[in-house]
């Protein structure tokens, strides 16, 4: 047999199952056995070249020893820690825009897909979702609004502050929830739980009339001392009656939907108001400044402010504009050395009889009379009242554009007073209470004080600063020494203050500062106490 045959019969013959011979002739010198390799199988004795009398390999033959469960989906690690995590590095399998509840080493409870991106935290609490970004809709003026009144996208709960439609700029997360307020009002967060005091009965009660922690301008119902229950949101202020009786909202006084910023008579654009009085609208809302007409109101043409008829037959010329002006000077048919107001053409309202003479200013400029109290500046606060100027002209604090101006210590709530008569130019009520910026706040907070400019006869503007609430509203005409507002620490405070200076006119509401004297005493400086002359009688 030569070599190639012999060759065949050796396979010939391991095919059949004897062995013998070939697995001696493939085993190495050696060793003894040709052991393969363990690849983690249980059966480590099993030799690939020993088929043996094994049967073909079936499901009821196969080895039920248990494989371990693999992983899935994504897994915390030891550095994760306990609690809510943005996916990342810590997180295998993980999603950097999703929020997950980890529990130490192992798998991810999934918790939230952030549309708007996850926020880690570095000071060991939990990580969250970036809120969605609140916008101010179309409709939305400057003012606070919760979210979902002409606040879209905000987080609910939240008050933000807009300048009309655009980015909505969160101003205060309400713990006790946001109240909507009637249109224009601002909204704002919720007091804490009104609490009837130890001297109420049953009744009705205005927020602050024996009722503590309830939201100003809200009628509350009391059963005795113990919690409040809300009776009734007082769109136009809530009123104290008399020992006796119930405290009561004043009656609803409206502007339609037609009316436009200016004066309308009871009944005409004004629902809800007495006949022959006056009332001011900023638009369709609540009606403002009623003003009685004792000759009676009178609707003017499309276009004009409506009126309080005049016993007097002076009038306001063609081109006369809204300002103060002298009889003679665009106001015919008036007394001499009288001062008008005009609104436009049409009557002319007497502003003050001048005791020396009326002077016609330079175009653009208000007429004024000469020498009278109305140019004189008198101290911010009542008469007979002594207090301290904190803060006078040309210090650290004043300077640049407010040099001229002066502060006076005043606790929260105390009267402040026209320094000059003259026509309320512009108010901003931009911190309502509970807000960010009511109670004092550093340089962020500068452009949040509430305040109220008047506008004087000679044209430059009175302002008054820091208020915490505001007595006065636009286009108001009023004399030296009445009340524009209560004293405040709202905006860039750090105390309890009223801060006052006298500027031009440079349509915006901080202009540069003039200086001016007060009639009291020509020179006050910061600790000088001094006492009020204001329309002393």
């Amino acid at each position: 047999m030569n070599i190639s045959k012999l060759m065949i019969a050796l396979v010939f013959l391991g095919v059949l199952g004897n062995y013998g011979c070939a697995e001696h002739d493939l085993q190495s010198s050696e060793s003894e056995d040709v052991v393969a390799p363990n690849n983690g199988d249980e059966h480590d004795d099993f030799d690939p070249w020993d088929r043996g009398d094994r049967d073909e390999p079936n499901q009821d033959d196969q080895d039920d020893t248990p494989e371990p469960e693999p992983m899935f989906g994504p897994t915390c690690s030891e550095d994760a820690g306990d609690g809510w995590r943005c996916g990342g590095d810590e997180i295998e399998g993980s999603d950097p825009d999703t929020l997950y509840m980890c529990n130490g080493e192992g798998p991810a409870g999934l918790g939230q897909n952030c549309g708007s991106g996850c926020v880690e935290t570095h000071d060991g609490t939990d990580h969250h979702c970036q809120p969605d970004v609140a916008i101010c809709d179309s409709d939305a003026k400057t003012g606070y609004y919760c979210a979902g009144d002409k606040v879209t996208g905000g987080t609910e709960g939240t008050l933000y502050f807009c300048q009309g439609p655009g980015m909505a700029m969160p101003s205060e997360v309400c713990d006790e929830g946001c109240i909507v307020a009637p249109a224009g009002q601002d909204d704002h967060c919720a007091a804490m739980s009104a609490t009837c005091d130890s001297d109420a009965k049953v009744g009705d009660y205005c927020a602050g009339e024996k009722v503590s922690g309830g939201e100003p301008g809200t009628l509350y119902r009391c059963d005795g001392p113990g919690t409040a229950r809300v009776k009734e949101r007082c769109a136009n202020g809530c009123v104290v009656a008399p020992p006796g009786s119930d405290d009561y909202c004043r009656a609803s006084v409206t502007c339609t939907a037609d009316a436009n910023t200016g004066d309308y008579c009871g009944g005409n654009k004004v629902s809800g108001g007495k006949a022959n009085t006056l009332y001011r609208c900023n638009g369709p809302g609540s009606a403002t400044n009623p003003r009685a007409c004792s000759n009676g109101c009178v609707v003017a043409p499309p276009g004009q402010n409506d009126y309080c008829a005049s016993s007097q037959t002076a009038t306001c010329g063609a081109t006369a504009k809204t300002g103060y002006y002298c009889n003679g000077s665009k106001v015919s048919g008036g007394k001499a050395n009288t001062l008008y107001y005009c609104d436009g053409p049409g009557p002319a309202a007497v502003a003050q009889a001048c005791s020396s003479s009326c002077v016609v200013a330079p175009a653009g400029q208000d007429d004024y009379c000469q020498g009278s109290s109305n140019s004189t500046y008198n101290l911010p606060y009542k008469c007979n009242t002594t207090l301290t100027c904190s803060n006078g002209n040309n210090t650290s604090s004043h300077t640049g554009t407010d040099r001229y101006a002066y502060d006076f210590a005043m606790p929260v709530g105390t009267s402040v007073r026209a320094m000059r008569g003259g026509t309320v130019h512009r108010v901003r009520n931009v911190s309502p209470p509970g807000s960010r910026c009511y109670n004092g706040g550093g340089s962020s907070c500068a452009n949040y004080a509430n305040t109220v400019e008047v506008r004087h006869s000679d044209g430059t503007i009175g302002l008054y600063m820091h208020l915490s609430r505001i007595s006065v509203s636009n286009g108001q005409r009023i004399n030296q020494g009445q009340e524009v507002g209560k004293s405040g620490n709202s905006g860039w405070s750090t105390g309890p203050h009223t801060h006052v200076q006298v500027q031009s006119n440079c349509g915006i509401w901080w202009c540069q500062s003039k200086p001016f004297r007060f009639g009291e005493r020509s020179s006050i400086s910061a600790g000088s106490r001094v006492t009020s002359k204001n329309s002393c009688p």
